[in-house]
């Protein structure tokens, strides 16, 4: 973090889901946040919380949730990827709960370069869900996306498609070096302004720092 310039760090655990878990994921998500929450607490300057939740049972995660918000501080929640962006979207959740703040990582993988067929599919052949009140496309610009990538291109077009208030510094520390994505973001010469708000104050902001 040093090295990079990295002030404060969103932490979480990785694979597997709790959903691998069973029966035992209730208890699994405890000790999985209990542990992101000792960090946090030792080093309270450079660290914050996300927490996980076993979503096979729905009344353990709002116990385990409220638990996360009011006991540990968390910031947010990691969804794995079979939770995808895609089924929330059409799934008419986001006009259901329009507060809801949703950040997917790594650009958004292929969303973003297929939105249009979502797009196309929903709102001129009207196939698909018939509830939604905005194109996929609309919607999807309401979420936020990450800038891991090593490719420029890649970034530039997250970029040109979300516009940089949408877009926040990651680098999916341990498998990508944050150096990397520092230095592939300040390759693209960005307005400085809009290099403050990916680096800096869009997270601020999203997360309440």
């Amino acid at each position: 973090m040093n090295a990079a310039g990295v002030e404060l760090t969103a932490l979480s655990i990785n694979d597997p889901g709790l959903e691998w878990f069973g029966a035992d994921g209730p208890a699994v998500a405890k000790i999985a946040n209990d542990f992101i929450a000792g960090i946090v607490r030792r080093h309270p300057q450079r660290f914050f919380g996300l927490c996980v939740l076993p979503l096979q049972d729905v009344r353990a995660s709002l116990v385990e949730l409220d638990r996360c918000v009011k006991q540990l501080g968390m910031k947010g929640i990691l969804l794995y990827t079979n939770i995808a962006l895609t089924r929330i979207i059409m799934s008419g959740m986001l006009d259901e709960f329009p507060k809801l703040k949703l950040v997917c990582p790594h650009l958004g993988g292929t969303l973003p370069s297929i939105i249009g067929r979502l797009d196309h599919q929903t709102q001129v052949l009207k196939r698909g869900p018939k509830n939604l009140k905005c194109a996929p496309s609309e919607y999807l610009r309401r979420v936020w996306l990450d800038v891991v990538s090593p490719q420029p291109l890649a970034m530039k077009f997250g970029y040109d498609f979300m516009g940089a208030d949408r877009l926040l510094f990651s680098s999916d520390h341990p498998w990508v070096e944050p150096k990397l994505i520092r230095d592939t973001l300040e390759s693209l010469n960005l307005p400085p302004a809009d290099l403050e708000k990916i680096f800096t104050t869009n997270a601020q902001k999203l997360f309440r720092l």
